[in-house]
């Protein structure tokens, strides 16, 4: 009967009753007034109960517009239209006129410009990407400078506005998740560096050394590709690896992390000396951040692929901020720190949260020069240069794109630090499902541009939407 119903070959009316006389209905929770009312009755009630709970059910009314609109019984027109009369857009005489008299081409023309214009935000859309997240911490400290998690909410209205709370409830788009500390994604290649001290500090890999490296990686049966694939990157060293984000590279490094001293491969030596490493950096336990976030997780498979930042590696933004932070401060891993102090009701301080080194990796200095140079030519070999050229101080980064599933775009993540010759900050963007690192790099960049004073937060709020990066990268 279900099945019936579902291919339209029995009416609603009809599953119901057949549901009813067959016990699949609890009639207990339903408001009827004879405890032996006939099968009408009960139905008539069922009707009732399902009419009340559905005039309140958001999501019922969502799933009604998403027919009318695909069914086109809903123009674009009529849409946009109603972006005014609800009050989702401030009234425009002029726009609003257009908007009757053009039809769904001018509806076309206007969308775009609302969404260039941040008046209609991707969230609110429910875009994807429509998400994504920002840290920025102190080097020194590991005090943070700014968490920020998009879509977000207003505190204030949080507080001040029932009606508000409900909305964001409801919304699609989910902006009360803290995806900046809950959020995990596979890091992609901003992961290489841990694979390059790795190599060097192991032995498998001479800080001078070169790599003819091919196109794809095909040891053990594997296919890990390059970006340039069928092309190739020619012979290389280490530094210029992590300019290119060489895949062969770093597979060759993670298949020589996993051969033992006769030469033969084990997946679990490679798999323990990337669990040490990566502990070295931090990625062993969570951030530190005062707040609930996700425990991070290690890789515990695929060892080769996990040299490039793939495997089962899963980190949120603020455990890859504190990766850059200790790359930044050549092996000193710090706490996150979100809050300076407690204050009693009276002001007197109950607690204070002081700069905490939770570890400390004693590597070689050349290793750690040839990673901090390979990381500032991540960012003068390649196209990013003329990006940065305006910003106030040097960087050093590294993009990663990754994949996790093939039916979903790439995750788009970048970590970076400034100035390269002392930093003071450490930046990552996180952007879920964000097509290619350029896009978060150019995140990255504008928060950098704001914290050393070349643009302010009004140019910031009157800017339009930039374009995103479809094509690309040196992933």
């Amino acid at each position: 009967m279900y099945q019936q119903w579902r291919d339209d070959t029995c009416s609603f009316r009809d599953f119901l009753f057949h549901a009813l006389t067959n016990g699949w209905i609890d009639t207990k929770k339903l408001d009827l007034k004879d405890k032996y009312s006939s099968t009408e009755d009960t139905f008539a009630a069922l009707v009732d109960k399902m009419e009340e709970i559905l005039d309140t059910d958001t999501s019922f009314g969502k799933q009604i517009y998403r027919y009318l609109v695909e069914d086109e019984t809903l123009s674009g027109q009529e849409l946009c239209l109603a972006l005014f009369d609800q009050g989702v857009l401030e009234y425009d005489e002029t726009a609003y006129q257009s908007l009757l008299t053009g039809g769904d081409a001018a509806a076309f023309t206007f969308i775009k410009q609302k969404i260039e214009n941040i008046e209609i935000t991707p969230a609110q859309l429910a875009l994807d990407p429509c998400s994504g997240s920002v840290v920025v911490s102190d080097v020194k400290t590991g005090n943070v400078l700014a968490l920020v998690s998009y879509p977000g909410s207003d505190n204030n209205l949080l507080m001040s506005d029932p009606a508000y709370f409900a909305r964001l409830q409801n919304d699609q788009s989910l902006p009360l998740y803290p995806r900046v500390t809950q959020t995990r994604t596979a890091p992609g290649s901003t992961f290489k560096m841990v694979s390059a001290i790795a190599g060097m500090e192991e032995g498998v890999l001479q800080p001078t050394e070169t790599i003819a490296t091919q196109g794809i990686f095909t040891e053990l049966g594997l296919e890990l590709r390059c970006n340039v694939y069928p092309g190739i990157h020619g012979v290389i060293n280490i530094q210029q690896a992590l300019a290119k984000s060489c895949n062969y590279f770093y597979s060759e490094v993670g298949y020589r992390l996993s051969q033992d001293a006769s030469g033969n491969y084990n997946a679990g030596l490679g798999l323990s000396r990337m669990k040490k490493y990566s502990e070295a950096f931090g990625f062993g336990e969570k951030s530190g951040v005062e707040i609930y976030e996700s425990d991070p997780h290690i890789t515990d498979e695929n060892p080769i692929p996990s040299a490039i930042g793939q495997g089962s590696h899963s980190y949120t933004n603020t455990q890859l901020n504190r990766y850059a932070l200790t790359l930044a401060n050549r092996g000193t891993t710090l706490k996150l720190n979100l809050i300076s102090h407690i204050n009693s009701p009276t002001g007197a301080v109950l607690q204070t949260f002081d700069r905490k080194v939770t570890g400390q990796s004693e590597f070689s200095e050349t290793a750690w020069d040839v990673v901090w140079e390979g990381m500032r030519k991540v960012i003068t070999d390649g196209s990013y240069n003329a990006l940065f050229a305006d910003t106030p101080v040097t960087v050093a980064g590294k993009t990663g794109t990754a994949e996790e599933n093939k039916l979903r775009p790439n995750h788009a993540n970048f970590v970076c630090f400034a100035p390269y010759e002392t930093p003071q900050v450490a930046v990552t963007v996180s952007i879920p499902n964000g097509y290619t690192a350029a896009n978060a790099v150019l995140v990255a960049k504008d928060a950098l541009d704001y914290h050393f004073g070349k643009i302010d937060l009004d140019s910031i709020l009157n800017s339009s939407a930039s374009d995103s990066n479809m094509m690309d990268d040196n992933e």
